[in-house]
């Protein structure tokens, strides 16, 4: 079989099943997107320049890991969900001739997918959204407010 056919499958899979893909993948562009901003804001120039910048940046960082890890496993927690929801439609699939195999390229197929969309979409939202943080905490430390609107590519490829 063609590898478009498993692609269009897949496509396929997560249009119908758009009840639950849909809310799994906002949680997903959720996770990425608080990484990034909480990663760009661990490494802001600005911090550097107040008192308690360095106990802010770790505390940053801290917070990165500990986002990094609850999100890990929530996400994990939630695919092997959605997975169970699934079982009926994977049952069709073997009754109509696929291997266990197909399905298993399928659905690494649907997760890459996911995956794929989720990192940009986070990624992107998370440097708009980053600059307004940044902002806030600037203004809630009483310095001076810098209007520079940069990428953080240290954040994005983390």
């Amino acid at each position: 079989m063609n590898n478009l056919f498993y692609t269009r499958l897949a496509i396929q899979n997560l249009k119908k099943n758009s009840a639950v893909t849909v809310p799994y993948l906002l949680t997903c562009i959720g996770s990425v997107m608080m990484y990034y901003i909480i990663s760009s804001l661990t490494g802001n120039p600005g911090f550097a320049r107040m008192r308690g910048g360095g106990s802010m940046a770790f505390i940053l960082m801290l917070g990165c890991v500990v986002m990094a890890v609850f999100s890990v496993m929530f996400l994990i927690y939630t695919n092997s969900f959605l997975v169970k929801r699934r079982k009926q439609e994977f049952g069709l699939f073997q009754v109509l001739g696929m291997g266990k195999k197909h399905l298993a390229r399928i659905m690494a197929i649907e997760t890459l997918l996911t995956a794929a969309v989720s990192l940009v979409s986070g990624i992107l939202l998370g440097f708009l959204l980053y600059r307004v943080f940044a902002l806030l905490l600037y203004r809630l430390m009483k310095l001076d407010i810098s209007w520079d609107f940069s990428f953080v590519p240290e954040a994005a490829f983390a």
